[in-house]
């Protein structure tokens, strides 16, 4: 928690609150008729509030222009009791904040007091800047409506730390951008070190798991290079990047939309790599072994020629964080012996894996074909 001396945030806006009644109050009943020496220990009470606060106060007209500070005030900024009158807000104030200060103004006048405090960038006489967070309320003169009086504190030691923090995270998403690249740009040597490599191996099921390995780095190389291109939020929209994978597993297997058709129902999710590195390889397990055996030429197609030959991805989420991904076809579907739980298919050994690695659950339904459907949570 922020101090000032030995006092807490809480304890300094407490104190200010108090401070910003009592001369409301004491500006309040100035104009009011009342004994000749109450009124004079009225004043005393308020030039004691005004001048030994340690809160900056001032008042300004409705244009702008300063009539009064007190001594906290004039020392942060550097000035005299005498150079008060030739001080406005265009002397203090950058434009921009001038104009938020002259729509505060509007807001005070009509409303008789601030919303929430502000923060403004002033000038010093010296040419420095300082920071301070200002509340400002109408005064009133025989009743009605006199200046504004503000109260602030300083700010600046908060808001230079904060810009050092900002430049620190900003150096820190450079470096992580950088690393996301080099970690893409070594997954693509690797890629090309299978694709050379395979071009020397004969053996098609050697072949087989070579191309399979491609597809695996190629999945986890697209999540990298999202993260390269992301800005801020440090999670990757993971709709655009099932596209990218879905059309190069397509392309990768010479599968076109005539022979194949392709149906997807999928919500823009944000995932932190952590959930979509898993997630991905996930999809290319699933995806890869649909394209692979769903529809086999001598048994499937010929049998069921009148049938349109489909794979489905669905993506979805509800309001509480829970990922539900559904990867299914049409095909041949599974054997009735086949045991999810005691499967040696290395891809679906992974898949169960990486379900695993998330928290989540894995459901395997047979009707019209194979679906796969993974539940997990994106809130870590």
């Amino acid at each position: 928690m922020l101090r000032e001396g030995n006092k807490t945030e809480k304890e300094l806006k407490q104190e200010l609150a108090e401070l910003r009644k009592k001369m409301a109050e004491l500006e309040k009943s100035k104009g009011r008729p009342q004994p000749r020496l109450a009124s004079k220990e009225k004043e005393e009470r308020y030039k004691a509030l005004f001048n030994r606060s340690l809160f900056c106060v001032y008042i300004h007209d409705f244009k702008g222009h300063f009539l009064d500070a007190n001594k906290a005030a004039l020392d942060l900024l550097g000035y005299k009791k005498e150079d008060i009158l030739s001080l406005d807000f265009s002397s203090l104030l950058e434009e921009d904040q001038a104009a938020k200060a002259f729509k505060i103004l509007k807001e005070v006048k009509k409303m008789g007091f601030q919303k929430k405090p502000e923060e403004y960038k002033l000038k010093t006489k010296k040419g420095g800047h300082v920071w301070m967070e200002v509340e400002a309320s109408l005064i009133y003169r025989k009743g009605k409506p006199f200046a504004i009086q503000g109260i602030a504190r300083d700010i600046t030691e908060r808001k230079r730390a904060e810009e050092q923090l900002k430049a620190s995270l900003k150096e820190k998403e450079v470096l992580l951008k950088e690393v996301h690249h080099r970690v893409k740009n070594n997954l693509q040597f690797i890629f090309s070190l299978l694709n050379l490599q395979s071009q020397y191996v004969k053996d098609e099921r050697a072949l087989e798991m070579l191309k399979n390995c491609q597809h695996r780095i190629h999945s986890m190389q697209l999540i990298h290079e999202r993260m390269y291109q992301i800005k801020e939020s440090g999670k990757i929209e993971f709709a655009p990047y099932i596209r990218s994978l879905v059309a190069y597993l397509f392309q990768s297997y010479n599968v076109y939309a005539k022979l194949i058709s392709l149906k997807t129902e999928i919500e823009d999710i944000l995932l932190e790599i952590n959930t979509a590195i898993p997630c991905g390889l996930i999809i290319n397990e699933l995806l890869s072994n649909s394209l692979k055996h769903a529809f086999p030429k001598n048994k499937f197609l010929e049998k069921e020629e009148n049938l349109k030959r489909e794979i489905r991805i669905k993506l979805s989420s509800n309001d509480k964080g829970l990922v539900t991904l559904v990867v299914g076809d049409n095909g041949a579907g599974l054997p009735q012996e086949f045991d999810l739980h005691q499967t040696e298919t290395m891809g679906l050994r992974l898949v169960k894996d990486l379900v695993d690695q998330l928290n989540g659950t894995l459901i395997l339904q047979r009707k019209r074909g194979t679906e796969f459907k993974i539940s997990f949570s994106s809130k870590k």
